[in-house]
């Protein structure tokens, strides 16, 4: 007997009225070994109810039952919503909750929802099931004039005045208007949403065109509102962000969500749209009383603030990076080869100070601070190191994909933009290669000349050819561990620019007083710091991070090292000038595929993490991701040099490239 039967519909509705027997036929869908899919029972659920008018007729009266003496405005106005306490107070709280689960009054409906949905997983199935399934369903327990006349029900009232009070509170807070500028006309919506609500629940019930021109200017309010907020976020790249106002205007934005959903209740237009309303509040509230309270949930929402006040200018620095030109592809070719020229240089350091045999301590420090040089240099030269951009360019198209990736004609422009980072980091990985070998090679043969000083033995050459060599030992662990580092990094460069501007940072050295005396120099300096800081700290941390990684591996020991593509090139064209007798064409094989593989895993480790952070701080879930593959194989295929040579000029491209600043500003 199947869920969704006439007979077991009756036998289950012919109890007595109210919450326990609507518990019992939600339990009629609950997946179980042996029945249908819940979407299935539902559908043969609601023929069944439909086909009966005393079926339908004891379904509405457990309805007018259950909700008789319930409580909605708490669970309307708060479940699904951010709250306004710190994240830290948050997670707090979350922790008590899951120690010392909350308890509700009998007629709270956040009490009255577990009996309904009676086990912690039923957020799933739930939502799995169309929203039009679900509003189907839950027009069967409407009155028939439910369309005309809408939800009588005085906790619908109290929570949409809650709620206007709150978006107008929020709205006004002193952060946003002195970021924006809203206190006089862009703030206008939310001082006069309260007004309008007050307005359209006293037109409520006349009918005629008062309620219809009160319900147009709540909405109007609550579009213009929205339209503050899209501002705020599209414009944070600009204007900068803090963890507080980054949570402000995502509560606002679920704020105005749910009363936009409200109001569609109270004065629907139809039947169908106030099923469909219903049937989103439904899914909403299940998922936000079983998922949203758990303990996982609430602190990866945390992680989310604090990951989306980061990402939005990663993104907009990693947006340089993916270009579609010849003249683009170019530059970025000089500067890889620059930054590989640099890399050769500071690798045959890293070498010498192998040689001065300090204590741990010292050489975690003197490692770190080599690399850290090198990377400032590269940046401050224009050079490029190839592997710090997956983590920005990564950012870069998570923004796109939540802006494009839902449609499937957004994909055109998504699997453009992949096939650009391919080509950037594949211009980038061949400039680092190219100039880092041979200047290690020319460098170490100097040293050796001119000083005196053996840079490496044959011993210690095989041990470098050794630790390249991918598919032996740690060494791809190794390299993920390099990916990882240059993640940490590329977030580091979107947290600080933030800062700089969040704080306005560059303003504030302009007209420091105690700095008066550098007179004109002043503006320059705040100008410098400004445009650079972001991307030198987070250059200056790569450094020390990866310098100390082996040291830190060694005093734990735990097995923690690091190997970076353009390093590892450069040790190999030291080895191979100290004892090209280890090298024959197997090995120099080997060592090829090895620097290569290793590039590719310091590539995707990055890249991956940065974008999945992206995607997650932003919400987003890519449901279509097997359809983009797809779409990205078939570009592949159908153009496969596209993805390594700019093989068309595109003139506005072209234009734009030669407008732009080097793509090596923030390498």
């Amino acid at each position: 007997m199947t869920g969704g039967s006439p007979a077991l519909a009756r036998e289950v509705l012919a109890g007595p009225p109210g919450l326990e027997t609507l518990g019992d036929l939600v339990d009629l869908l609950r997946p179980r070994r042996g029945r249908p899919e819940p979407r299935d029972a539902l559908r043969a659920l609601v023929d069944a109810i439909s086909a009966d008018d005393a079926l339908r007729d004891r379904l509405r009266q457990c309805v007018r039952a259950a909700l008789a003496d319930v409580t909605l405005a708490p669970v309307l106005v708060e479940s699904g919503v951010l709250d306004d306490e710190s994240v830290l107070t948050t997670l707090r709280g979350a922790f008590g909750e899951w120690v010392l689960p909350p308890v509700f009054p009998e007629d709270d409906a956040r009490s009255v929802l577990p009996r309904l949905f009676r086990r912690g997983g039923d957020f799933r199935w739930v939502g799995a099931i169309p929203t039009a399934e679900w509003a189907r369903a839950l027009a069967l327990a409407l009155p028939e004039d439910a369309a005309d006349e809408g939800f009588d029900h005085a906790e619908l009232g109290l929570a949409l005045r809650k709620l206007a009070q709150r978006i107008s509170g929020a709205g006004t807070d002193a952060e946003i208007e002195g970021k924006r500028g809203l206190a006089s006309q862009q703030g206008a919506p939310f001082l006069e949403l309260p007004i309008a609500t007050r307005d359209l629940l006293e037109a409520l019930g006349e009918g005629g065109e008062p309620e219809r021109l009160a319900f147009e200017r709540v909405l109007a309010q609550v579009r213009a509102a929205r339209g503050v907020v899209d501002q705020l976020r599209d414009e944070k790249s600009t204007y900068g962000t803090s963890l507080r106002l980054t949570r402000l205007t995502r509560r606002l934005a679920q704020q105005l969500r749910r009363f936009e959903l409200l109001c569609r209740l109270v004065r629907p237009t139809d039947q169908a749209q106030l099923g469909h309303a219903l049937a989103v509040l439904l899914k909403d509230l299940v998922e936000a009383e079983q998922a949203g309270r758990r303990l996982r949930t609430r602190i990866a929402h945390g992680v989310d603030l604090l990951a989306f006040q980061v990402t939005e200018h990663t993104a907009a620095k990693g947006e340089k990076y993916i270009h579609g030109s010849r003249a683009a592809y170019l530059k970025v070719l000089k500067a890889a080869l620059l930054g590989g020229a640099w890399v050769g240089v500071f690798a045959i350091f890293k070498l010498l100070a192998k040689k001065l045999s300090l204590p741990l301590a010292a050489e975690a420090f003197v490692y770190g601070l080599n690399y850290a040089v090198c990377f400032v240099l590269i940046y401050a030269t224009g050079g490029t190191l190839a592997t710090k951009q997956p983590a920005i360019t990564a950012a870069a198209i998570a923004k796109q994909l939540d802006v494009e990736g839902a449609r499937a004609e957004g994909f055109a422009g998504v699997a453009r933009s992949v096939e650009r980072v391919w080509r950037t980091q594949f211009v980038s990985f061949l400039g680092n290669l190219l100039f880092a070998f041979p200047f290690a090679a020319l460098v170490g043969f100097a040293i050796e000349k001119s000083a005196g000083i053996e840079v490496v033995n044959v011993e210690k050459a095989r041990g470098l050819l050794e630790a390249n060599h991918a598919f032996e030992g740690p060494t791809l662990g190794y390299a993920a561990i390099a990916g990882v580092l240059l993640f940490v990094a590329g977030l580091t460069q979107g947290a600080v620019d933030n800062r700089v501007v969040y704080t306005r940072l560059e303003a504030r050295l302009a007209e420091h007083p105690r700095l008066r005396l550098l007179g004109r120099k002043r503006a320059a300096l705040a100008k410098l710091v400004g445009k650079h800081a972001g991307g030198i700290a987070s250059n200056v941390l790569l450094g020390f991070l990866l310098g100390s990684a082996g040291v830190f591996g060694r005093i734990f020991g735990l097995p923690i090292d690091i190997r970076h593509i353009a390093f590892s090139s450069a040790h190999v064209g030291v080895a191979l000038l100290d004892a090209p007798e280890l090298v024959d064409l197997r090995e120099a094989l080997t060592l090829v595929v090895g620097v290569l593989a290793i590039g590719f895993v310091n590539f995707f480790v990055s890249f991956v993490m940065t974008l999945t952070m992206s995607l997650q701080s932003r919400q987003v879930t890519l449901t279509q991701g097997g359809s983009l593959l797809l779409f990205l194989l078939r570009r592949f295929f159908t153009s496969p040099a596209a993805w390594f040579f700019p093989v068309e000029k595109e003139p506005a491209e072209a234009t734009a490239a030669a407008a732009e600043p080097t793509p090596s500003e923030d390498a």
